[in-house]
């Protein structure tokens, strides 16, 4: 279709119906952002398998939408004694248009693909959402009252039996979370955007779909492929930030010096070292950095960036079978960790740590869903962890979970 005029993907997904879509908002990372709307189909459980739809794509295909942690469970074998969610373990749009923001470029591409409308109807439809958006207008909030959630005494058994276990040499980290029930009449759409900007990300995304809406600030990639490059970038170690420049100097000179954080982020990089190399070129795999701060709204984290080349032939359901989920947000060993979660916690993940992305044969980006949000009915569920270790202070632990439940909460205030 012919150049349209540039405006952010933000301004054209705020000025648009926003049922049954996704936005992948990168533009905060200086990466490329994604609207997709207008689906062709949607692909849930029960009636196919998300992997199975991923290897099955055509090379024209792009599907947007979810994958949640509990589906992770499922493809390694692991029986929940937990009961279900009504939350669908995966949703998987083939949208028929999908338009791509290119915040450095200033440049919008758009893909129509003719299955729902003729192109040149859908073509229209997107000239038209693009003159008619703006800024988006602040929605008010509403406040929230916690329904339910795991109290610090039970956080805390939890922790202290992980260290027993750990003790006893059944793993060697395990990420630990508690999930926080709130009822709410502030509207999703208005509390993604509060969330954007109390906790900006390079992996922001909202979503639309079958009735639930996902809110997310996620910093963490779980997996970015294109060209036959892949990366993961695990964080582990996490230390407040108040905007007191001195207590944020000490704050991140503490999180640099903690041989507990240091030695957590360790084990998660090998792990998920050991995860590409099960699908990528051998010698390949390289750490290019390891430990590097990085400085968000309300804390500092620690990253590595882990890099290697795909093998010719490897279709994008194998890579996300090797990868997902991501090892940051299960322990390693992984599968030992994953039974040990799903006895130490309070009650099924859902979304929460699964992932969000992108797919298609040619390129996939994935986010771990953490800082996310889901609304359904009038609740929203905010899932906060904690990375354990043996050196790990339960009580501190519980306190780092309230740190990242922080800007979530209040996003739902106004």
């Amino acid at each position: 279709m012919e150049r349209l005029k540039y405006v952010p993907a933000l301004w054209i997904y705020s000025s648009m119906d926003r049922r049954d879509t996704v936005f992948l908002d990168s533009s905060m990372g200086g990466g490329r952002s994604y609207i997709g709307l207008m689906p062709h189909r949607v692909f849930l459980p029960g009636e196919s398998d998300a992997v199975e739809v991923l290897d099955g794509m055509s090379d024209d295909d792009v599907l947007m939408g979810y994958l949640s942690y509990d589906y992770g469970l499922f493809l390694h074998g692991i029986s929940s004694i937990h009961p279900k969610t009504q939350i669908p373990d995966f949703i998987l749009a083939d949208f028929d248009v999908v338009i791509e923001e290119d915040p450095v470029g200033k440049r919008l591409h758009v893909t129509c693909r003719g299955r729902v409308m003729p192109v040149c109807d859908e073509e229209r439809f997107v000239m038209r959402l693009v003159e008619g958006a703006s800024p988006p207008e602040d929605i008010p909030g509403h406040g929230y009252d916690v329904v339910s959630d795991m109290s610090r005494s039970d956080f805390v058994r939890s922790v202290e039996e992980a260290r027993s276990m750990m003790a006893e040499g059944e793993f060697y980290v395990i990420n630990l979370s508690r999930s926080i029930s709130v009822r709410s009449s502030s509207d999703p759409f208005g509390t993604f955007l509060r969330l954007r900007r109390l906790s900006p990300s390079p992996f922001g995304a909202y979503a639309d779909l079958c009735g639930i809406q996902i809110a997310s600030s996620s910093m963490e990639m779980l997996l970015d492929h294109r060209d036959g490059v892949v990366r993961t970038r695990p964080i582990k170690g996490t230390s407040p930030r108040t905007g007191d420049s001195k207590k944020d100097r000490d704050s991140l000179s503490a999180l640099l010096s903690s041989d507990k954080d240091r030695s957590e982020l360790l084990m998660v990089t090998d792990m998920e070292r050991n995860d590409l190399n099960r699908f990528c070129v051998p010698g390949s795999v390289d750490v290019g950095s390891f430990f590097r701060p990085e400085v968000y709204s309300t804390l500092y984290h620690t990253v590595s960036d882990v890099v290697g080349r795909v093998r010719e032939g490897v279709r994008t359901g194998e890579m996300v079978s090797c990868m997902f989920p991501g090892g940051s947000v299960t322990g390693a060993p992984k599968e030992v960790c994953m039974e040990a979660i799903d006895s130490l916690e309070a009650c099924r993940r859902g979304i929460y740590t699964g992932s969000m992305g992108i797919f298609s044969a040619h390129m996939t980006e994935m986010s771990i869903t953490i800082r996310t949000m889901v609304h359904s009915g009038d609740t929203y569920t905010i899932g906060v962890g904690s990375g354990i270790t043996y050196e790990s202070d339960p009580d501190a632990e519980y306190d780092e979970t309230s740190l990242k439940a922080l800007a979530m909460l209040r996003s739902l205030e106004g």
